[in-house]
């Protein structure tokens, strides 16, 4: 079974404001990447019990980022890291990931430095 993937990076830049924020979901896990444009900025983890789930809160998440001004840039940005998820799945990339990713234990820390 191949995982399922979603991408999409959007930036909100003027009135003082020049940030980021992407949006990654891998079968139930949500991740979102978000800071000043030109940082690595924090990344949250969320899972959920299934995949539909983990794809309503990016939808919701998407559309009140539109709702704030931001704008999709699509699947990257200038200046944007790579994906988090290669990271994540031993460098393969998901789409052809050989099994699921395990579900995140509840105790386990919400945000993951990138800089480790």
């Amino acid at each position: 079974m191949t995982a399922s993937k979603i991408r999409r990076c959007f930036i909100l830049q003027g009135g003082g404001h020049n940030k980021f924020w992407t949006v990654e979901v891998v079968d139930c896990h949500y991740l979102a990447t978000f800071g000043r444009i030109g940082t690595q900025g924090q990344t949250q983890v969320k899972s959920y019990a299934n995949q539909g789930l983990a794809v309503a809160m990016a939808n919701k998440m998407m559309k009140e980022k539109l709702g704030k001004g931001y704008v999709e840039t699509g699947n990257s940005y200038p200046g944007a890291a790579p994906s988090i998820l290669l990271a994540l799945t031993g460098g393969v990339a998901p789409a052809t990931a050989d099994a699921p990713l395990a579900p995140v234990p509840e105790d386990a820390p919400r945000r993951i430095r990138r800089d480790l």
